[in-house]
């Protein structure tokens, strides 16, 4: 799984703003990135069927909340929270359930206890570089 730093240098895929493909009017294309409330019917979708995002992921933005490796907790000034082994975990991307403003890059929504399962959140796996 990624850590929540890499799971939202992901997202934004070299992009800042609220979203990763860059419109000022986000609600207009979101459809067009992302599955959410006024585009799924509410039920999750098959992945691939919407545009990637500038790095190639697919369905970032909406379909299900991702888990993310990262405990839960406030973030530090300036950072993001250390992994250690809390109960509590980081979900983020939002789900076909959510409004646009949940499936911002930068959204975080509160903690999950990390053996919790529901048809809402699913999982995306990383491939970390050797250091």
């Amino acid at each position: 799984m990624p850590t929540e730093a890499e799971w939202e240098c992901a997202a934004r895929a070299g992009t800042t703003g609220a979203y990763s493909f860059g419109y000022t009017d986000y609600v207009a294309h979101l459809g067009e990135f992302g599955w959410w409330r006024e585009n799924s019917g509410e039920t999750p979708m098959p992945v691939g069927q919407l545009a990637p995002n500038p790095w190639g992921l697919y369905d970032i933005h909406g379909n299900v909340f991702e888990w993310c490796l990262d405990d839960y907790d406030a973030y530090e000034e300036g950072g993001f929270v250390a992994f250690s082994g809390a109960d509590y975990k980081v979900i983020r991307g939002g789900s076909f359930y959510c409004p646009a403003t949940i499936l911002r890059s930068a959204c975080r929504i509160e903690p999950q206890i990390a053996d919790f399962r529901n048809w809402l959140t699913g999982l995306r796996v990383f491939l970390a570089p050797k250091r």
